[in-house]
């Protein structure tokens, strides 16, 4: 088996997992900016509600507002702090998943590489085969002229 088929082989399995390790990274990308987002909305959430608490205690109302108010915050604080939490997570995924995209494309890389140096020796075979061929049609019509004088 030609050695130059071994590494189109093995170029063409590293492009599928090139793509492969593209999608994972676009993922965990997405995921990221979801979570982001989600802080984000929880963060207007817990203002908006900090806002309405502040005015409910300068207005008279009822004591039970007040407690919901103050439940919903603790609710929403614990929200905040899972999704920072998850955040984190898929930071740390998305990391590994560029590192695992930048490896990828270190081994496509190495594969091409390969596969060009392949080629280089297989011309410079050829060649060398082409040019031993022209020598010895050159020293067979020397010789053929040399018997004919």
């Amino acid at each position: 088996m030609d050695r130059r088929h071994c590494w189109g082989v093995l170029l063409d399995r590293s492009a599928k997992a090139l793509e492969l390790a593209r999608q994972g990274c676009l993922q965990a990308a997405a995921r990221v900016s979801q979570l982001e987002a989600q802080m984000q909305r929880l963060q207007d959430l817990y203002a908006d509600y900090t806002r309405r608490l502040r005015d409910g205690q300068d207005r008279a109302h009822g004591m039970s507002q007040t407690v919901s108010y103050r439940n919903f915050l603790v609710q929403i604080g614990g929200l905040m702090e899972r999704t920072v939490q998850d955040m984190n997570a898929a930071r740390a995924v998305h990391a590994a998943a560029l590192r695992d995209l930048q490896r990828t494309e270190q081994e496509q890389n190495k594969y091409e590489a390969l596969i060009e140096r392949e080629e280089l020796k297989a011309n410079d075979a050829a060649e060398k085969v082409e040019q031993r061929a022209y020598e010895e049609l050159a020293i067979n019509r020397y010789n053929q002229q040399q018997r004919a004088a």
